[in-house]
This record gives C-alpha cells, structure tokens and sequence, in this order.
C-alpha cells in the first residue's frame, strides 16, 4: 500500500492467493462504490475474482459467462468492467461484475504484432471514450488509442 500524496509505500502489503493466478496477476480494477478489487486468471479466465478492499481477504469467485483470454488491463466505468484483450485484433469486452456476462464490446483491429496493454474509460459528452494502450511491433513505441461507440 502506498501513500496517496506521497507515493511512498506503507510498509503494509497483501499476498494474492496463487491458486487463483497460476499465470500471474497483470491487472487488477478498483471499485471504489462496492469496495472490491477484482482480477481473473491471465489465460482463459472462466472467474471473476472478488477481493474486499479492506482487508484482501476473497469475498466471492463469480462464473464468467465465456473464456477471457490474455485480458492485459481495464477499468470500472458505471459498475461494469470493461476489459482490453491482447488476443486476435486486440478485443475489447463488457463484464458485469455481479452477473458475470461478459460480451464482446468492440474489436480494435490493431496489427497482430502490437500488444495491447492497459486501458481507462472516461466520459464526454458523447458518451463514454476508452482509451487503450498498445505496444507497437518493435517494442520502441507507444500508442494510446481512443475509441467512442456511435448509435
């Protein structure tokens, strides 16, 4: 845990569970209004993970509604999970976190050699924009992408 104003670390820190991340955890969302944290296993995660911020402690494993593969970051934008996928042309997937149906949002279409990394959701006006980061094919560059669903 680190100090909001500060950045510096607490002292204080949580050991995640393995048996739930044989891959690792390469993300993790914040729901700040519930006060949960939430993962799901890197390669074809069938689980949302649910962690109560106070202590970390698993509150819950919710079934998702179909495999997630390689989901590399994701936000929380109106009690949904929006998640990027590094998979294919580089997907982007609705998950309720209560429900666990998860869906297909929209696909980026971004070269196969870029990665997709991490991704915040904000909103404008016209609705909500996503924002998604990817490493270009030569591993030098970065590009932040912005995507607005139309009607």
């Amino acid at each position: 845990i680190f100090d909001a104003e500060t950045l510096k670390f607490t002292g204080q820190y949580y050991e995640m569970p393995l048996e739930l991340h044989d891959a690792g955890i390469p993300w993790c969302i914040v729901d700040g209004p519930r006060g949960y944290l939430y993962t799901i296993e890197w390669h074809n995660g069938e689980r949302l993970n649910v962690f109560d911020l106070d202590d970390m402690s698993l509150v819950k494993t919710v079934p998702v509604s179909m495999p997630l593969d390689r989901i590399q970051g994701g936000d929380i934008y109106d009690g949904m999970l929006y998640l990027s996928a590094d998979v294919g042309s580089k997907q982007v997937y609705k998950l309720d976190p209560v429900t666990g149906e998860a869906s297909l949002l929209f696909s980026r279409n971004v070269s196969p050699e870029c990665e997709a990394e991490s991704m915040t959701v904000l909103p404008t006006p016209e609705g909500p924009r996503f924002y998604v980061m990817d490493i270009g094919p030569m591993r030098i560059n970065l590009v932040l992408r912005a995507y607005r669903l139309t009607p």
